[in-house]
């Protein structure tokens, strides 16, 4: 990465924030919608089993679980998980 660019990025707090599409648990087959594979509901006008919880890449919840951060390369250092 560029120097400059690091310097800047450090200087104006830049943080990745954890999201759905980082997450472990998550399923994103083509797009930003996906499913979570921790959550599930009964659908209220449908019968049978219960399904995943539809999710959008750039949600959250309290239970995420960081997967992997190797796409971020060299931005990973901006990932923030709240730990402090």
């Amino acid at each position: 990465m560029d120097n400059n660019k690091l310097k800047v990025l450090r200087e104006i707090g830049y943080r990745i924030m954890p999201t759905c599409g980082d997450c472990v648990w998550a399923e994103f087959p083509q797009d930003d919608w996906g499913t979570c594979g921790l959550h599930d509901y009964q659908h209220e006008k449908h019968t049978g089993e219960k399904r995943q919880l539809s999710i959008h890449k750039s949600g959250n919840c309290p239970q995420f679980e960081v997967a992997t951060l190797a796409h971020l390369s060299h931005f990973a250092e901006f990932f923030d998980d709240g730990s402090g």
